[in-house]
């Protein structure tokens, strides 16, 4: 009889999913608070809170759920899942249906961003578009080494693995209050902006033999057993690593602590992440490493970087051999595709978007 009685309480609930979609749950302005803009510009200042407020992100023993061993513990973690599920759904779909973002001609008051994607042909696309700028005389800035902002350099072009909230704190810091006419002038400029994506399997990889064989791991990541290796990115978190984890997250979303981006559960958080990472990319043009014509189509919003667009073909030959430096088991494959889901959904959805750029290639 419990069992049975579980069973109907169970399918009860379940059956309630489609009155929590149709009524809407509110949002939670403790997720709203923690996730977005605090405005403190100190680094470490910020890293210093970050540490303080946030859970330890390297306890991944066992994930933030209700207690699944209950009945109500299933439901209510299944009715998370699928409101979860469903609102990423939605945000999707307005993603790609969204407008294709303006061509604008580059310039200091109409820059170009491009939000460089570490591990992912940054190197190859920063020297592309470096090279164009120069060529078309556009002032360029670009963070020092291990530095993740741009302080107050006014350019044209802005080229680096700096996120989106920082970029928007660059250009806030044009603002000049007028004592003639009370007002605040300068202000954010109408600035273009591109991205680049790469195959998170093959990222997470290459991240793996570029940044993190200097903190001490085996020479190859097939070495590391299935749960090791789960454990080992979760805890490679450094100052500029983020543990090779959702990078494109932590440089679109606009979110300022970062220790979200070193876990791989779904959490109500996410779905924050996941609606701010779209609306901002929306504005962006993608481009797909692995596919040579999404920088051709990029060329046609930056006719700077048609020139060089057939001359970088060899990029995704040198990631492949990255990618396969050691061969991997399909557990230890398991373990990189559920630390990458997020990021592969997002990957999935770039790829789409960047067929819409498609048609007005050059």
């Amino acid at each position: 009889m419990a069992a049975g009685g579980h069973l109907a309480v169970i399918v009860s609930l379940v059956c309630c999913v489609a009155t929590y979609v149709v009524f809407g749950l509110g949002t939670s302005s403790r997720s709203v608070r923690f996730m977005f803009g605090s405005g403190v510009n100190n680094r470490t200042a910020l890293a210093k809170r970050t540490r303080n407020q946030a859970p330890n992100k390297y306890d991944v023993s066992e994930e933030d759920v209700p207690n699944s061993d209950t009945a109500m513990g299933m439901v209510d973690h299944m009715i998370s899942r699928i409101l979860q599920s469903q609102t990423i759904q939605e945000e999707a779909n307005k993603f790609l249906h969204s407008p294709l973002p303006p061509k604008r001609k580059v310039s200091k008051s109409q820059p170009l961003v491009f939000f460089a994607q570490r591990n992912a042909g940054d190197a190859a696309l920063t020297d592309l578009l470096s090279q164009a700028s120069k060529e078309e005389s556009l002032s360029i800035a670009s963070p020092g080494k291990d530095v993740a902002w741009y302080g107050g350099k006014s350019a044209a072009v802005y080229i680096g693995p700096v996120d989106w909230m920082e970029v928007s704190r660059t250009f806030a810091r044009r603002n000049k209050f007028s004592q003639e006419s009370h007002a605040w002038h300068g202000g954010n400029p109408d600035f273009s902006c591109m991205t680049n994506f790469q195959d998170p399997l093959a990222r997470i990889q290459s991240c793996y033999y570029r940044q993190l064989l200097k903190q001490g791991a085996p020479a190859c990541l097939a070495d590391l057993e299935p749960e090791r290796m789960r454990e080992f990115f979760h805890r490679s978190h450094g100052a500029n690593g983020y543990s090779c984890m959702n990078e494109p997250f932590r440089l679109m979303s606009g979110l300022v602590h970062d220790y979200l981006f070193d876990v791989d559960a779904s959490t109500e958080e996410w779905n924050f992440v996941f609606r701010s990472t779209l609306q901002n990319l929306a504005r962006c043009v993608p481009i797909i490493v692995e596919d040579v014509s999404t920088l051709k189509a990029a060329a046609s919003w930056f006719p700077m970087l048609d020139e060089g667009a057939n001359d970088i073909s060899d990029l995704v030959e040198e990631i492949k051999s990255e990618s396969s430096t050691c061969k991997l088991s399909e557990p230890q494959l398991d373990v990189l595709r559920s630390l990458t889901a997020h990021e592969q959904r997002l990957y999935d959805l770039a790829v789409e978007r960047a067929r819409q750029f498609l048609p007005h290639r050059a």
